[in-house]
C-alpha cells in the first residue's frame, strides 16, 4: 500500500512538473513572439530604440530618437518629403502646434500608451528650419 502511494506521488509530481514546464515554455514563447511582433510593427525610424516603460534609462532613448530624426531629416530638407516618409511609416497626419507642426506615431501595450512625436518648423518655401523628436508615455 505504501509503495502504491509512493508511486502515485512520484507519478503526480513528475506529471505536475512536466505540465508546469510546458506551460512556462509556452508563455515564454508567446512573450518572445509578442515582442517580435511589436518590434516589426514599429516604424523603421523607431525600431531598435528601447523606449519602453521597463527601459526608462536604457541609453537615453529620447536622445537616440532625436538624433535619428535629425540625421534622416537634416535642416534644409523638404518638409513635404519628411511628412510623406513619416506618414508612409505609420505616423499620423501633421497637426499645427503654435508656430510649429507635429506628427506622431502612437503605440500601446496595456497599461501604457507611448507616443513618438516629431516637431518641426518650416520656412516659407517649405524647408525644415528646426526639427526635434520626443517620446511621451501615458500609463494608467
Amino acid at each position: 500500500m505504501v509503495e502504491k502511494m509512493a508511486n502515485f506521488l512520484k507519478y503526480f509530481v513528475v506529471g505536475l512538473y512536466k505540465r508546469i514546464l510546458a506551460l512556462s515554455l509556452t508563455i515564454l514563447l508567446l512573450l518572445v513572439c509578442f515582442d517580435a511582433w511589436v518590434w516589426f510593427t514599429l516604424p523603421p525610424v523607431v525600431q531598435g530604440i528601447p523606449a519602453g516603460i521597463f527601459f526608462p534609462a536604457a541609453s537615453e532613448p529620447e536622445t537616440k530618437f532625436r538624433d535619428r530624426i535629425r540625421l534622416q531629416f537634416p535642416i534644409g530638407s523638404e518638409q513635404a518629403e519628411m511628412v510623406a516618409r513619416l506618414t508612409a511609416q505609420g505616423f499620423g497626419d501633421p497637426v499645427p502646434l503654435a508656430e510649429k507642426q507635429v506628427i506622431a506615431f502612437r503605440d500601446s501595450s496595456f497599461p501604457c500608451l507611448r507616443s513618438w512625436s516629431v516637431i518641426w518648423q518650416a520656412s516659407s518655401i517649405g524647408t525644415l528650419e528646426n526639427i526635434d523628436g520626443h517620446i511621451h508615455y501615458s500609463c494608467l
